[in-house]
This record gives C-alpha cells, sequence and structure tokens, in this order.
C-alpha cells in the first residue's frame, strides 16, 4: 500500500463507499450552461487520493469518469479526469503540504487543459469557442472539488473516526484551518454565482431566440393576411359584377363580366388564374384566356373541393397547394367567394393565387437572416418557403431534424440530432439543435405559418459571455488562492514558534529564562505572545499566594460553617411556620366543608318545600282554566246585553287565559329552577369513582346518542385520537355531552357547524378542546356564562342555564379545570384540564375546590 498503513475493515468500507461516491457523484451532475454540466465526483476521487494513495486514486478516478461516456457521448473526458488524480497524488507524495487546493490549481494549466485541448480540437474538431468555455470551467470545478474534498476530511469526524485509530488525535493544522476558511469564503459564493449566472445567461439568450422567432412570425403573418385580404377584395368586387347577371342561364350575355375578369385579373400579378362559375360549377368567365371558344370557359370544376365549400358554407374559401388543369401546370392555391342571389346559390367567384410572391413576402419576414419561413397547408404540403431543399407541395417533416423536445413556449419545438458517427462534445451537439415555431393565419387560410432558427448563434454569445465570466472567476480564486496561502502561512508561524516555548513550560521555567518570544503583526497573537510572557513571570507570585491561601483555608471554612449554621436554624424556623399554616388550612377547610353541607341542606328543603306551593298553583290555575271554560258556555247560552256579552267573552277568552298562560310559565319556569337547585345539590354529595378513561370511546359513544340533534343541525363532528386520563365516566361524560349540545344550540346559521374535539398533554394533565365555529361570546360575557341560570342567547332554544355552571362544578370535583376563549361571530372554544394519572389527583385540594365552588355558584345565584 501506498501509506504503508494496513487496511482494516473500517477503511476497506470507506474505501468501498468513497469510490461508489464517485460514480455516483457524476451520475447526479447538475447542468451548468449549453451542455455542460457540474461533475461531483472528483470530491470522492480526491478523498481517495490523499486517504489511501495513488492507485487507490486512479482506479477511483477511472470508476467515477466512466460515466462520462454514457454522460458525454465520447471516452475522451476519462483520460483528464482520470489524470486529474495521478498528478495530484505524486505532489501529495513528494511535497510538504497535502494542500489539495493549490496541486488541483495547478494540474489544469500544466496537464489537463492541454489534454482537453487536444481532444476537443483535433480530435473532436470542435469549436475554439466551446473549447476555451469547456477548460475554463473543468479548471474551476476542479479547484472547488479540491476544496470541498479538504473541507469533508478536515471538518467530518465520521470519515476521520474511520481512517484514524481511536488512540489517534483528530487535529488540524491553523494554516490548513485559516487557509480553508479564506478560499471558502471567496471560492464556494463565486461557483454559486456562476451556476446561476450560468443559467441565467442561458435562459437570456433562449427568450431571445424566442422573441427572434416570435417578430418573424408576427412580421410574416402582418403581410400573408393582408395579401389575402387585399386579393379577397378584389375577388369581392367580381362578385359585384356577378351578382347583377343570370350565371345559370346559357343564353345570358357575359361579355362584360369576361371583360372585368380580365382587367382585374391583369391588374393583380398575384393572380395566376381568375374565373366565375355558375351554381352547377361550370366556369362563365376565365382569365387567361386565348378567345371566346377557350375550352376552359365552360369547364366543369364541379369537382373541385373548394367549389362544395362555398356551396356549402356560403363563405370565402382559402384552398391548399394543388395543380391546376391549364397548361401552366405549376402548383398554386385557390380562394374564392361564393355569389348568391335571393339567399340562394347562384355562383362563385375564384383566383389561382402565384406562389412567388408569396415566397418574396415570407423571405423579407424574416427578422434574422439565419431563420427559415416555411409556408404549409392543412395537409402539411410546402406552399412557400425560404428553405432550398424543400419544394413546392413536399410534404414538412420535422422528424428529420432529430428528436423533438418540448420547450417552455406551447408553440416552439426543440429538435436535437441524433448522434453522429464521429463522437462530438455535447455541447457541440446541443448547438446543433433547431428551434421550430408553428403558429396557424386563423380564419383568413387554413395554413400554418412554421419559423426555424438555429440555437448555434445563441450558444456562440453564451459562449462568449461566460468565457468572460468564467475568466473573471478563475483570477479572483487565483488570487485568493496566493493571498490565502500567503496569509495562513504568516498568521500561522508565530503560533506554531509560541506553542513550542509554552509546551512544559513551568520545567523549562524552573530551569531557565525564556526570553524569545514571538512577535506578530496580528494584535490578538502578540497579545497572546505578551499574555504569556506575563504569565511567566506571575507564576511565581502565583504560588506564594496558593501557599497563603492554604494557610487562610482553615479560616474561612470556619466563617462557612457559621453562616450554614443560621441558615440552617432559619430554614427550620421556616418550616415550623408553614406547619402552623397548613393546620390552619386544615381547620378552615373543615369549617367551609360543613357550611357546605348545611348550604346543601337549606338549598334541597326550601326546593323541596316551595314544590308544594307551585303544585298548588299549578293545579288550581288548571282548574280555574276549566272554570273559565264552563263559564263561557254557560254565558253563551244566558241572555245578556251585547255589550255585556262582548266584555264577558274577552274576559273569559282572551284575558283571563292569558293570564294564566303567564302564571303557568311562571311556574314551569320556577319548577325548573328548582329542578336545578336540587341537582347542583345532589352533585356536591355524588360519589366519584375515578379511573383510567379512554377519552376517544366516550366521545364517540356521546356523538353516537347524539347523532339525531347533530343531523338535525347539518353539523360535522371531528374526533381524533387522544391521551387517556383519570376520572369519573359518568361525570365526564356529562361535561362533554352539555359542552356538545351548547355548541349544537348556539350555531351560526350563515354556516355549517363543525365542531372540533382535540386533546394534547399538559404538564398537568391532558388538556381536552371543544372548538366550534358558531356564534361566539363576546368577551364581556365570557365570565357570565359560568353563572347559575345564566343564558346569553334565551332565543336559541330551551334550556335553565345551567349546562355550564354543573360542567364548572364537575370539572373542579375531578380536580381539573374548564375555561372559554372566544372570538363574537366567529367562535367559541372551550377547555378542559383533566388529571392524567392518580398521583395527579390530590384529595384535599379537589376538597377544597368543590367548597370554594360551591360557595361561588351559591352566592352567584343569591345575587342573580
Amino acid at each position: 500500500m501506498d501509506r504503508g498503513v494496513p487496511y482494516n475493515c473500517r477503511r476497506t468500507v470507506l474505501l468501498a463507499l468513497l469510490i461508489c461516491a464517485g460514480l455516483v457523484g457524476n451520475m447526479a451532475s447538475v447542468p451548468l450552461f449549453a451542455g455542460f454540466k457540474y461533475l461531483f465526483g472528483s470530491i470522492a476521487v480526491f478523498m481517495v487520493v490523499s486517504l489511501y494513495g495513488i492507485r487507490w486514486g486512479v482506479l477511483a478516478g477511472l470508476v467515477a469518469s466512466a460515466w462520462t461516456i454514457r454522460l458525454f457521448g465520447h471516452p475522451y473526458a476519462m483520460v483528464w479526469l482520470t489524470c486529474e488524480p495521478l498528478f495530484v497524488g505524486l505532489l501529495l507524495r513528494r511535497g510538504r503540504s497535502r494542500n489539495l487546493v493549490l496541486y488541483a490549481a495547478l494540474y489544469w494549466p500544466l496537464l489537463g487543459a492541454p489534454l482537453a485541448w487536444l481532444f476537443f480540437l483535433v480530435v473532436m474538431k470542435a469549436p475554439l469557442i466551446g473549447t476555451v468555455a469547456g477548460i475554463l470551467m473543468y479548471w474551476t470545478i476542479g479547484i472547488t472539488n479540491a476544496l470541498i474534498a479538504s473541507l469533508l476530511l478536515n471538518y467530518v469526524p465520521s470519515i476521520a473516526a474511520l481512517w484514524r485509530s481511536p488512540e489517534e488525535r483528530h487535529s488540524i493544522p491553523i494554516h490548513q484551518l485559516l487557509f480553508n476558511l479564506l478560499m471558502s469564503l471567496v471560492l464556494i459564493p463565486a461557483v454559486i454565482v456562476m451556476v446561476l449566472h450560468g443559467r441565467l445567461v442561458e435562459e437570456k439568450y433562449l427568450n431571445e431566440l424566442g422573441n427572434d422567432l416570435r417578430i418573424s412570425s408576427d412580421v410574416a403573418l402582418y403581410e400573408l393576411r393582408l395579401k389575402l385580404r387585399s386579393n379577397m377584395l378584389v375577388l369581392s368586387q367580381l362578385v359585384n359584377e356577378a351578382d347583377h347577371l343570370p350565371l345559370n342561364d346559357s343564353n345570358a350575355d357575359f361579355s362584360r363580366l369576361q371583360l372585368a375578369t380580365q382587367l382585374l385579373h391583369a391588374a393583380n400579378p398575384n393572380f395566376a388564374v381568375l374565373y366565375t362559375g355558375n351554381a352547377a360549377g361550370h366556369s362563365v368567365t376565365f382569365s387567361p384566356v386565348h378567345g371566346p371558344d377557350d375550352p376552359l370557359i365552360g369547364m366543369d370544376f364541379s369537382d373541385r373541393v373548394y367549389y362544395h365549400q362555398l356551396r356549402d358554407t356560403g363563405k370565402g374559401v382559402v384552398t391548399g397547394i394543388f395543380r391546376p388543369r391549364t397548361d401552366d401546370p405549376a402548383p398554386i392555391v385557390a380562394m374564392g367567394l361564393p355569389v348568391f342571389k335571393e339567399k340562394r346559390f347562384s355562383g362563385y367567384v375564384v383566383a389561382g393565387l402565384n406562389l412567388q410572391p408569396l415566397s418574396e413576402t415570407i423571405n423579407s419576414a424574416r427578422h434574422k437572416p439565419y431563420h427559415d419561413i416555411t409556408l404549409i397547408d392543412s395537409d402539411q404540403r410546402v406552399i412557400a418557403g425560404t428553405r432550398p431543399d424543400l419544394g413546392l407541395m413536399a410534404p414538412f417533416t420535422p422528424q428529420v431534424r432529430g428528436t423533438s423536445h418540448r420547450t417552455k413556449w406551447s408553440n416552439v419545438t426543440q429538435f436535437l440530432p441524433g448522434t453522429s458517427e464521429s463522437p462530438i462534445p455535447v455541447w457541440q451537439q446541443s448547438g446543433r439543435s433547431i428551434y421550430l415555431g408553428r403558429v396557424a393565419l386563423g380564419a383568413d387560410a387554413p395554413w400554418s405559418l412554421l419559423v426555424e432558427s438555429p440555437w448555434a448563434p445563441y450558444q456562440h454569445k453564451i459562449f462568449r459571455e461566460h468565457i468572460r465570466a468564467l475568466s473573471i472567476l478563475l483570477m479572483v480564486n487565483l488570487l485568493a488562492l496566493t493571498a490565502s496561502l500567503y496569509v495562513s502561512r504568516r498568521l500561522a508561524a508565530p503560533l506554531l514558534h509560541l506553542s513550542q516555548l509554552t509546551t512544559d513550560l513551568p520545567a523549562r521555567l524552573s530551569r531557565e529564562t525564556v526570553s524569545a518570544w514571538p512577535q506578530s503583526m496580528v494584535a490578538e497573537i502578540d497579545r497572546l505572545s505578551l499574555n504569556f510572557r506575563e504569565m511567566a513571570a506571575a507564576l511565581s507570585q502565583r504560588f506564594q499566594e496558593i501557599i497563603h491561601a492554604n494557610e487562610t483555608l482553615e479560616q474561612r471554612v470556619e466563617e462557612r460553617t457559621r453562616s450554614l449554621s443560621n441558615a440552617n436554624r432559619e430554614l427550620h424556623n421556616e418550616i415550623a411556620e408553614r406547619k402552623r399554616t397548613e393546620q390552619q388550612r386544615d381547620r378552615l377547610l373543615r369549617e367551609l366543608q360543613q357550611k357546605n353541607k348545611e348550604l346543601e341542606g337549606i338549598i334541597y328543603v326550601a326546593s323541596h318545600d316551595l314544590r308544594s306551593p307551585l303544585v298548588n298553583v299549578q293545579g288550581f290555575s288548571r282548574r280555574l282554566l276549566k272554570s273559565c271554560t264552563e263559564l263561557d258556555l254557560l254565558t253563551a247560552a244566558a241572555e245578556l246585553p251585547e255589550d255585556a256579552r262582548q266584555g264577558l267573552d274577552r274576559q273569559l277568552r282572551e284575558d283571563i287565559p292569558k293570564s294564566l298562560g303567564f302564571i303557568t310559565g311562571s311556574v314551569e319556569k320556577m319548577d325548573g329552577l328548582l329542578n336545578g337547585l336540587l341537582r347542583l345539590s345532589r352533585l356536591g354529595r355524588a360519589a366519584i369513582c375515578f379511573e383510567t378513561l379512554d377519552m376517544r370511546i366516550i366521545l364517540e359513544k356521546i356523538v353516537s346518542s347524539m347523532a339525531y340533534q347533530i343531523e338535525a343541525a347539518g353539523a360535522r363532528v371531528e374526533i381524533g385520537t387522544y391521551q387517556p386520563c383519570m376520572a369519573d365516566g359518568v361525570q365526564v361524560t356529562q361535561i362533554f355531552s352539555n359542552l356538545l349540545d351548547n355548541a349544537l344550540k348556539y350555531r351560526a346559521h350563515d354556516r355549517p357547524l363543525v365542531v372540533t374535539i382535540s386533546g394534547v398533554p399538559v404538564p398537568d394533565g391532558v388538556r381536552y378542546c371543544v372548538e366550534d365555529n358558531g356564534l361566539g361570546i363576546p368577551f364581556a360575557d365570557q365570565e357570565k356564562i359560568w353563572n347559575i341560570f345564566q343564558r346569553l342567547h334565551p332565543e336559541q332554544g330551551p334550556g335553565e342555564g345551567l349546562g355550564l355552571t354543573i360542567a364548572r362544578r364537575m370539572a373542579d370535583r375531578l380536580g381539573g379545570s374548564i375555561w372559554v376563549e372566544s372570538e363574537h361571530e366567529v367562535g367559541s372554544r372551550f377547555y378542559v384540564v383533566l388529571p392524567r394519572s392518580p398521583e395527579a389527583v390530590d384529595v384535599l385540594d379537589l376538597s377544597e375546590r368543590q367548597e370554594a365552588a360551591w360557595i361561588t355558584d351559591w352566592t352567584r345565584n343569591s345575587s342573580s
């Protein structure tokens, strides 16, 4: 092995990975400009050369560069890409420095550029400008990849762990550290700018090509449409002449129409022939003609496609290219207009166009001299064009140009020529591609206009810009390389000297006096040297201070012990005071619990005693209503004055029933309030059975039990997956049932109701959220909703205003909490926090919160 180091298993794995990485790096090449690509494979190859030596480096270079045969279509790139690790490996073996960046920068002007020049210009006959651009680009890529490889070797711990033994420390010389830092600051941004600039330049000239194609097509379209419309205008003049004649009368005199036909034909050199025909398709007049007995007059043209189009559509027609029946066999295109009399087809006018004026028009419309414009009909046959290889009526087949590729313009296609017999660079093959733009004439004619442009002129401009940019970039890189070498070594030399002097400094000071301290132009390094001088002078003084500190240590320990004793006494007093406070709290809680029981008893007795009078009032009200009904029947049979009867009827049928309705409603409301008080009083006495609850099962049961209300409200309830909590299943079901019922009851009628129930763990348990997009609660009323018998929207449905009061009471009894966040007309979020484990449920704290909640509810009820 070159390095004389045995290859263990880890190093073998690293070697295999790096060789594969070199191949994959070239396979994952990034397009730069004009067919050139950024190859990453040499990064791994440089690492193999640095770690394993020349032989493995050359092998890695061969494996990585093998992909370029498929990538570029020729094997010559393997030569300079394999010579690169050979050159760098030789310099690494013989040179004092292991600077990959420096050796890669030297390779290209000394060996890489001449090899690329030889293969591009001499072997593959490539253009000079592309060769220069390629050499500059490969030089820049080589320097950049060498820098990346150096950074990976020095700063990635996993690579160092695979290569070095566990006893071998991983350290980087400071001059190498500074050199890599300075080169990275300059080179990496410069390469990024190069990549972005390359793509921007290519995009710029691609847009220029598209604009040139558009200009040529726009000018040609305008000229062709103008010519066609002017010809149609001439035909319309002949239609006006024919409109006054009986074209279908064989005995009619058409001499005047024949004269008009000949005059219009003579005045318009664009017309090869011009004639009129009758409804049967026979020509009536014709120009040019050789006499009145010319067979072209009276010829049957009913077999022509344009005749049927004129007759059936009643509109002007422009045909494709065809050969006429005249003595001149030159291809023409025809255009015609129908003649109608009393909305009936009576004849037509047709002109055959000379194609030479169309070719001249197309030729003059070219925006660039290298553009080719071709006019084709609907059958893809050439009507006119600038390409000498395409004759008239020849089929236009762009596929012979090569394989087609879509572009960013929908009407432009790139045709890339196939591989030639002799290998050529990819960028040269790209320069031979053709861009073809296609536009239709639309309603003027069933023709299409094809504009072709080669890519080579634009690629030439791209190369010129990149040669200029790459030259500047390389000069900057070489200047940065030189400056980095100088600065890094100049800065590192004083530090190296200083490290040698300070090695085993105490022993050195005991033997001799150090006087040759280094100096540096860097203030920090110079200050460091000064600090070492001061440190050496102060070492003896520090030894004396240590001795003095040992002598005074006992006194300091005694003072510290005294302060700790005082702190211990203060802590003991604080603990005693806290115990007294806890005892007083327990006594107050017991008194509070007793008062709460008394209040519950009072409420229970009061509710029970008040229910009897309410039952009496309700019963006597019904009896009074029945008596009024009987009295109404008696008065109906009795003879009374009309005024008295009307007054009595109003009392019996309106006033008294209305008053009894008010009494009955008030009694029912009072009964509901008493029931609510009884429910609250029983809630305090209800037993709590704590168990681990699967909240998803509980919520699914709640939603299932309320499915009818949810469907009637047109609502959607979304349930997720939640962590379990420790609570009473009955009371938790009641809490979430009340919250879901409120969401359904107070929904907004202008949007579908969506209720989302979610849960997240929090430090004190699990926090569940019931979120809706209903009416919302104004900020000023968000505390009122927890009061007993409090309702913000009584008109939304029945209820006593107890649901949220009971929910908060139950949450407090379970050791949790409940609150609301809401925005008016947007929606509400009700949060419920429940314990997560039995240890989180403090029975004493529960009792305290139960009593406080009950006292608060009763106080609010009394004040309201």
